[in-house]
Formats: C-alpha cells, sequence, structure tokens
C-alpha cells in the first residue's frame, strides 16, 4: 500500500475539529485504518508554527501543546517517519525552473519527498501539481481531497 504525506493543511485539518475541512479529512484518514501515512521534518515544523500562529487558526495552541499534538497523531496507524532528504539544489524530482512563486516551493518539496519515497502527498490544495510538468508521472503522486 502506498504511503500518503499529508500536506500541513489535511494535518491541520484533522488536528482541530473547528477546521472547515476536518469532516473530510477524518474521512480520508479513517476510510482505510491501516493505510501507511508519513511526516517529514518540514510538515512536522510548520504544523507546530501553524497550530501556534493565533493569526492563522483561531483554535490556537501554544507550541509544546501543538507539538504534543503531532506526537499523539504520529501514534495513530501505520505513521512513517521521512527524513528531508532531498536536496533542493540538485535533485531531479525538485522541479525548481518550474515554479512561479514562492508558495510552490514547499508543494514542490514535498511532492519530490513523496517521489523519493514511493509514496503520494495528501491535500486539499487542487492546483498543487501545477509545479510540475503535464506529462510528469510525479502528478499522481498528488492526491487531492474534496471538502
Amino acid at each position: 500500500m502506498v504511503t500518503a504525506l499529508p500536506d500541513v493543511n489535511v494535518m491541520i485539518a484533522l488536528a482541530f475539529p473547528n477546521h472547515m475541512h476536518h469532516l473530510p479529512a477524518q474521512e480520508w484518514f479513517g476510510a482505510v485504518p491501516d493505510r501507511p501515512w508519513a511526516t517529514c521534518p518540514t510538515t512536522q515544523l510548520v504544523f507546530i508554527r501553524i497550530a501556534s500562529d493565533p493569526r492563522l487558526s483561531g483554535a490556537a495552541v501554544l507550541p509544546t501543546q501543538a507539538r504534543a499534538l503531532l506526537m499523539a497523531a504520529t501514534r495513530f496507524g501505520d505513521h512513517r517517519f521521512w527524513p528531508d532528504d532531498v536536496d533542493a539544489l540538485s535533485a531531479p524530482e525538485f522541479p525548481a525552473e518550474l515554479l512561479a512563486g514562492q508558495r510552490q516551493v514547499t508543494d514542490a518539496y514535498l511532492i519530490a519527498i513523496a517521489s523519493r519515497h514511493g509514496g503520494v502527498v495528501v491535500t486539499f490544495d487542487r492546483s498543487m501539481a501545477d509545479v510540475l510538468p503535464t506529462h510528469s508521472p510525479d502528478r499522481s503522486r498528488v492526491q487531492v481531497l474534496t471538502g
């Protein structure tokens, strides 16, 4: 079974019941109880940052609480840790020449990590795969949830 790497929007939706996408995220996560899923340093750190930012989350918590939430979440299901092992300067999986703006940098990096580990990125962002060429086989590494 392919390992899923939820992006931070999916992780925040899973963690906070008041999030507008909480239900679709929960339905996705619960649909296949034995599905392997992963986090990486990038998703972990950004989760802690966003979960503790009162401007971005009405239910913001302290960074230590966000870290505890994340630690508890990694005990569910078949969690795997993927290191940030893609070199953004030279890895062929990282399509730097196609990036049109700063918001695409993390998207491209998560897709590259998923490609490196044979997994998929799970997101609510319908345009995430647009950082890749239309013929790229890595476009199939993006699974978009509807919410």
